[in-house]
C-alpha cells in the first residue's frame, strides 16, 4: 500500500497483504504520545498461542471491493482489532492515553492502534470531521504529534 499509493488489508504479523478497490473516501487522525516503543519489545511482550495454521491457509476475511460504501468498511473494520493494543498499552501507558483521548472525540467511528504502536488512529466519515477532531486534540494535547488526513480515493471525498 505504501509503495503502490493503494488501499490494502494487512493481517496476520504484516506479511498478508491484500489490496481492495472501491475502498470509501473517509478522515482519520494520527496521533502519538511521543514515547518509545519498539516492536521487538512489545511482541517479545505478548502472549498469545502460536497460530495452529498459516495464515495464507485460511480463507479471506474481508471483501475484496468494499464499493465506496463507508458503512460496509466500518462493519468490517469494527469487529477486528490489533492483538498488540493492550500489550503496547502496559508498557506503554501512553498509549492508552491516546486510545481514550480519540475515542471521546465527536463524531469518531473507529480507534485502533497503528500496528505495535505508539502511533495511534481514528476513523471519521469524512476528511473533515477528522481534521476538526485533530484540531481539537491538539489543543488538548499540544505535545502529542497530531495529524489529519483522507483514506481512500480523493475523487469520492
Amino acid at each position: 500500500m505504501c509503495l503502490k499509493s493503494k488501499p490494502a488489508l494487512i493481517t496476520g504479523r504484516g506479511e498478508v497483504v491484500r489490496a481492495v478497490e472501491g475502498f470509501p473516501s473517509c478522515g482519520v487522525v494520527l496521533a502519538n504520545p511521543g514515547v518509545k516503543l519498539a516492536t521487538a519489545q512489545v511482541y517479545g511482550a505478548l502472549d498469545a498461542a502460536p497460530l495452529g495454521v498459516s495464515p495464507e491457509d485460511l480463507p479471506p476475511e474481508a471483501p475484496s471491493d468494499f464499493a465506496g460504501d463507508f458503512e460496509r468498511l466500518m462493519a468490517y473494520a469494527g469487529l477486528r482489532g490489533n492483538d498488540l493494543e493492550q500489550v503496547a498499552a502496559r508498557l506503554a501507558p501512553e498509549v492508552g492515553n491516546v486510545l481514550a483521548a480519540l475515542s471521546v472525540l465527536e463524531g469518531v467511528r473507529l480507534v485502533r492502534l497503528s500496528g505495535s504502536g505508539a502511533t495511534c488512529f481514528a476513523v471519521f466519515a469524512t476528511p473533515r470531521e477528522a481534521h476538526r477532531a485533530a484540531t481539537i486534540l491538539a489543543q488538548r494535547e499540544p505535545d502529542w504529534w497530531i495529524a489529519s488526513s483522507m483514506l481512500g480515493d480523493p475523487a469520492s471525498a
